[in-house]
């Protein structure tokens, strides 16, 4: 995922509370990398797990703004929130 301009990155972060899984996915996974990059917690719990690797890959796999069902659907959801909670508390759930 690409975001090259502060308006790109803006539109991406506001579609946290999409319905559309994928969507909530990209913006969950903008915000943790934004997160880690400006020092803010102890992501090691992100990265021994794989999370990080794994949203990148359903992205990736499922692509952005797709409306994914079934299995993806499930896949993005759950690295989305998993990505949320350490979002939202500095830890992994």
């Amino acid at each position: 995922m690409v975001t090259d301009t502060t308006t790109k990155v803006m539109i991406v972060l506001n579609n946290s509370t999409s319905n559309d899984a994928s969507l909530k996915l990209a913006a969950e996974l903008l915000a943790t990398k934004l997160d880690v990059a400006s020092g803010r917690g102890d992501p090691t719990c992100l990265k021994n797990a794989g999370t990080i690797a794994a949203a990148d890959n359903a992205i990736t796999a499922y692509g952005y703004n797709t409306k994914p069902t079934g299995a993806a659907r499930q896949t993005d959801l759950y690295l989305a929130n998993q990505l949320d909670y350490w979002n939202n508390h500095s830890a992994c759930l």
